[in-house]
């Protein structure tokens, strides 16, 4: 499912997975602002942040239909352990959620850009804030960072 935005600009719905010219991507949206204390709410943070039970539920009842294997998982944080080790800082609820995925989906690559940073945090995992990458199904290297010139 899409949002029906502009006709050549179509953001995915929270929690869906889908197949866009061969690989398969599970869009796992949301993250709580850590700074939420110095935000209002409606204003510059929404409740809406957060990975509810339904987006959890809808997650899980779409990957069920590619048995939950897929080629990239698309998430703004990263799961707990992940951002404990590869960041130092504390875990909140959606990371924990996160650790769901990461123990019941199969995937060849994570993407996720909450920390700002541009770095691969292990073989299958990278965050992405200013780096742009690409498929190359043409040679081994499923996912690759063009050069930030």
């Amino acid at each position: 499912k899409a949002h029906p935005n502009a006709p050549h600009n179509k953001p995915i719905q929270r929690n869906e997975t889908l197949k866009i010219n061969g690989p398969t991507f599970t869009c796992m949206g949301a993250d709580t602002s850590r700074d939420r204390k110095f935000r209002v709410e409606g204003v510059s943070y929404w409740r809406q942040e957060h990975i509810g039970e339904e987006d959890m539920e809808n997650g899980w009842r779409n990957l069920r239909e590619y048995e939950n294997k897929v080629d990239f998982v698309l998430t703004h944080c990263i799961n707990a352990t992940t951002t404990w080790f590869a960041f130092h800082m504390d875990i909140d609820e959606d990371c924990a959620k996160l650790e769901q995925i990461e123990a019941k989906v199969q995937y060849k690559m994570w993407l996720f850009g909450h920390y700002h940073k541009d770095m691969f945090v292990a073989d299958n995992k990278a965050c992405l804030y200013n780096e742009i990458g690409y498929l190359d199904e043409s040679s081994d290297i499923l996912f690759s960072l063009l050069p930030n010139d």
